[in-house]
């Protein structure tokens, strides 16, 4: 059966047709190890979709080779909850989903799974795939298919008590890569190696947004060499020797990110041999799809997001004899300098009209401070302000989803810190950003303006950071003073941050 974007239509609700990289990874030979897709372009679906295809309606040689279990491995839980509730979706509109829909407490205007409401949804024994959409289709599995959470704080997931079925597991890096290590978080001695085995066989592992991964992608590289070729022992007295393919069944790897870097790739000894292999075959855009104003990615590549300089002078240098910033000093400083920020972003000329604004900054303070300081703004009275970060509760999270759905043109104000800069489907009007490294501009440019048609507007706001002979590093915090400096002499040279040339 022929890939075909009916198929794609109908798993995510987009009424286009799919993007070419999207279709050429669903159809070409082997998945590649390396994605490399800007940001906006839908990278989790295109994934997902894609094993899907393979798994389910493509040929029999096809479906052989790929593999069972589909392993989402994220380094926030923000970005697991976000694409655990998109793979429901997508299986619940294909009529893959397993379990019952009444174990979900809400639904959203589709009628589509939108919060959990106790147990995991699971495929339980005789749980047959009805004949819905994907048996009409030409889904050749035997089964629904399983969607388990592994996040602290959820329910355990029983994912492994039905090993021989197809099953996507979407969680955090630590929960995920702790079993694969033989060491389970929240998971009892005794299933550490049954679950250590699972994970290391028979598995694509997807590793999204790798650039925020930190440790863990080192952890990921050396999974994967490991599992290509290992040495061991043929016979207890021999010396150990190379062996390729010593797991029962393959187990892929799959690296995602919107700023690749070739460099992130060297970070273990045993995968920086295929480092270069990997870097030179990545699965990108072609330059059609960049170029081509009638298709959806090169529309976007038309999108303008005008650069504006600091509205704000660059905070004051604290005065200090040993060069040590006094924190009273300090403390003052920042108090004026979010009282300006409030001031001017406050002001109806600097505010989106209709839809987003967007403020990120860099802590958890400043975006609480800045937070009250606009909540009293008279300009703002009618305007919904929000505030999320890290350090909320799991109920309060829950209560996130509704604002952060919303795709209409009602005004209103959204105030973070690092927490939405990956992978979370904003699409702002207006944009605030605090000096970041380059990595994270990035990422935070690619939550404004993000769908065809659309114009943004982006404010980036410095800090004093002081002289090289006398470093300011409180303000440089949670990031290394020198990316900051290098991001700034960046920017000064930009006036447009959109995907097509750069423009100085």
């Amino acid at each position: 059966m022929a890939y075909s974007d009916d198929f794609f239509r109908r798993a995510t609700g987009i009424e286009n047709d799919s993007y070419e990289y999207q279709r050429r990874l669903a159809e070409e030979g082997e998945m590649p190890q390396l994605l490399d897709i800007p940001t906006g372009l839908g990278k989790t679906l295109a994934v997902v979709v894609a094993w899907l295809w393979r798994r389910r309606f493509a040929s029999a040689e096809v479906r052989a080779a790929t593999p069972r279990r589909l392993v989402y491995c994220l380094p926030m839980r923000v970005l697991v909850e976000q694409t655990y509730q998109e793979v429901v979706r997508c299986l619940y509109r294909l009529g893959l989903l397993a379990g019952d829909v009444a174990k979900w407490s809400e639904c959203d205007s589709e009628g589509l799974p939108a919060k959990k409401a106790t147990a995991e949804y699971h495929a339980e024994p005789g749980d047959d795939n009805p004949c819905g959409w994907a048996c009409q289709n030409g889904d050749q599995g035997q089964h629904r298919i399983a969607v388990h959470l592994l996040m602290g704080g959820e329910e355990r997931s029983d994912w492994a008590m039905w090993p021989e079925r197809d099953a996507i597991l979407v969680g955090t890096q630590d929960m995920l890569l702790s079993r694969a290590l033989n060491r389970g978080y929240a998971a009892g001695r005794a299933r550490w190696p049954m679950e250590f085995g699972f994970l290391n066989c028979d598995c694509l592992w997807v590793f999204d947004e790798i650039q925020i991964m930190d440790t863990g992608l080192a952890s990921s590289l050396q999974f994967d060499a490991w599992r290509r070729s290992l040495r061991l022992r043929p016979e207890r007295d021999q010396f150990p020797k190379e062996k390729q393919s010593h797991i029962s069944r393959p187990c892929y790897s799959l690296w995602t990110s919107a700023t690749m870097a070739k460099h992130w790739l060297e970070r273990a000894v045993d995968w920086l041999p295929r480092a270069e292999e990997a870097w030179n075959s990545r699965h990108q855009l072609s330059e059609a799809e960049r170029r081509n104003e009638q298709l959806r990615s090169g529309q976007l590549f038309q999108i303008t997001k005008k650069l504006i300089p600091p509205p704000i002078h660059a905070l004051e240098r604290p005065k200090t004899k040993d060069n040590r910033a006094d924190k009273g000093d300090a403390d003052r400083k920042q108090a004026d300098y979010l009282e300006r920020l409030a001031e001017h972003v406050s002001d109806p000329e600097n505010h989106a009209q209709s839809g987003l604004t967007l403020i990120i900054l860099n802590t958890v303070d400043r975006a609480r401070t800045l937070y009250e300081l606009l909540k009293k703004r008279q300009t703002l009275a009618q305007v919904p302000v929000k505030l999320i970060h890290s350090r909320f509760r799991p109920l309060e999270r829950e209560q996130w989803g509704e604002f952060l759905r919303r795709k209409d043109s009602t005004r209103r104000v959204l105030i973070s810190t690092q927490i939405v800069e990956a992978g979370v489907d904003l699409s702002a009007s207006v944009l605030y950003t605090e000096l970041a490294p380059w990595a994270s501009l990035v990422q935070r440019f690619g939550r404004c303006a993000r769908y065809p048609g659309e114009t943004g507007k982006i404010v980036w706001l410095d800090l004093d950071l002081g002289k090289e002979s006398q470093p300011i590093d409180h303000w440089a915090r949670p990031y290394e003073r020198a990316e900051l400096v290098a991001a700034r002499e960046t920017l000064k040279t930009l006036s447009d941050v959109g995907l097509g040339p750069r423009k100085k």
